[in-house]
């Protein structure tokens, strides 16, 4: 007979428990991490002139800034190799709503996806 094989074999539930409740809770904080942020979709005006439809996934409480967070911020277009600077954000709606502008509807259907 072993001594302390009992104990050992209580050691090894314990860890396989806490490793279970570790990664259950990992779990968790990723589901909520997703369901706390939004896709948009925004009708932008680069510093130039030229306008776009720009994708962005932002935290659901920042949604009321998303003017603020996207004016004067550089993103990759098309357009150039390099990144375009956002001059002016014009309207942003849910990635599956239909913007209200006629001239973010007729970006919006030109945009590739």
């Amino acid at each position: 007979m072993i001594v302390g094989g009992n104990n050992m074999q209580n050691h090894k539930i314990f860890n396989y428990r806490l490793i279970a409740l570790l990664m259950l809770s990992i779990a968790n904080v990723q589901a909520a991490n997703r369901n706390s942020m939004v896709e948009l979709k925004c009708h932008v005006d680069l510093l130039g002139g030229t306008d776009i439809i720009h994708f962005t996934l932002i935290e659901k409480q920042k949604r009321g800034t998303i003017t603020q967070v996207l004016t004067g911020k550089k993103v990759p277009t098309a357009l150039s190799k390099e990144q375009q600077v956002i001059y002016k954000v014009n309207e942003c709606v849910d990635l599956n709503d239909s913007f209200s502008s006629t001239a973010a509807k007729s970006r919006d259907l030109l945009t590739a996806r």
